[in-house]
């Protein structure tokens, strides 16, 4: 159960702003009663506040496809997987209202991070209106003074990565995940139906350094990175379909896991670690990992909410701890 006051969204000087609504969460998934449906989270933690970027689920119970517009927030200081207070904005933004370039709807799983500058940055896969690409899917940049916005395009020539930037590809250019590493560096992963790509960014957030490598090292990869660094190790959390022949989330489950592997640079060689999340209710899966005071939380999405199912899903968030070798 949970319990909330009304929100009201606003416009202001012509950008989206959303007002910010309390919720009182029992539990998982944190917006349990199906009012609003929540996918793909993204974690950034600022000021001892945890905000979490989410895509809004709005398809009817008997669709089977994604319908993703827009994209929401919650917020907390004090997390809680058995319930908390959060703070939630929805429809922080969509992205036609961002870039000129995209065509609305697709709000597919993005990310948002604090650039050096200290402004915050949202990576965001959205399709084009216009392409000559097989595949019309692209990530783009947007940049606000708040985690949850109002944003603007940050590269308004259009998107960063596409099929035919900032090198051809034939991939799907979906499920951007970035760390600013504390050498001061940048770095951009992104991927999805077993392609997985990472090339180093320009600290002005938006300027792609180099070519893009390819990873093929992590056992059953299909989609969702996200790149964490902790005690001079890299981290590639992601969903995989094949993580090994005891593993839950094979082929023929139709279900994701969350497995990892690590590195000793940014850009690789990866090594597969293990599964650090079994199968969930929802076929697809999305982590998140960050540390507040001290404690690491994962975050991810399941169908369990009330109406729930497999493309109405609702995020969920569970204490994580790590091995005494730091691995």
């Amino acid at each position: 159960m949970w319990s909330f006051t009304s929100a009201v969204t606003l416009l202001l000087q012509g950008l989206l702003v959303a007002a910010q609504t309390t919720i009182t969460s029992t539990g998982n998934p944190i917006i349990a009663d199906g009012s609003y449906y929540s996918a793909d989270p993204a974690s950034l933690v600022v000021n001892n506040t945890v905000y979490i970027l989410s895509g809004r689920d709005q398809a009817p119970a008997n669709q089977n496809t994604f319908v993703i517009n827009e994209w929401q927030m919650l917020s907390s200081s004090n997390p809680n997987p058995a319930g908390a207070q959060w703070q939630f904005r929805s429809n922080i933004a969509r992205p036609e209202s961002i870039f000129s370039w995209a065509a609305a709807g697709t709000a597919y799983a993005a990310q948002v991070v604090q650039g050096p500058n200290g402004r915050f940055y949202l990576y965001a896969p959205v399709t084009q209106r216009s392409t000559s690409s097989s595949d019309r899917f692209a990530i783009g940049v947007a940049v606000s003074s708040n985690p949850w916005g109002p944003f603007t395009d940050a590269h308004p020539s259009g998107p960063i990565v596409s099929q035919t930037i900032p090198q051809a590809n034939n991939i799907q250019n979906i499920d951007p995940t970035v760390l600013l590493d504390d050498t001061g560096r940048v770095y951009l992963y992104w991927g999805t139906f077993g392609a997985l790509r990472g090339i180093e960014l320009a600290t002005d957030m938006v300027t792609t350094i180099g070519s893009a490598v390819s990873v093929n090292s992590l056992t059953g990869f299909f989609e969702a990175p996200w790149l964490l660094k902790r005690r001079g190790t890299y981290y590639m959390l992601y969903a995989a379909n094949n993580a090994g022949a005891n593993s839950p989330c094979t082929p023929t489950s139709y279900h994701a896991c969350i497995t990892y592997g690590t590195s000793s640079s940014p850009l690789g060689p990866w090594t597969f670690r293990g599964v650090m999340l079994d199968i969930v209710s929802s076929t697809t899966s999305h982590p998140g990992a960050f540390e507040l005071n001290g404690q690491w939380y994962l975050v991810y999405h399941t169908r369990d909410a009330s109406g729930g199912g497999h493309f109405r899903r609702s995020v969920a968030l569970d204490y994580m701890t790590w091995n005494d070798n730091a691995s």
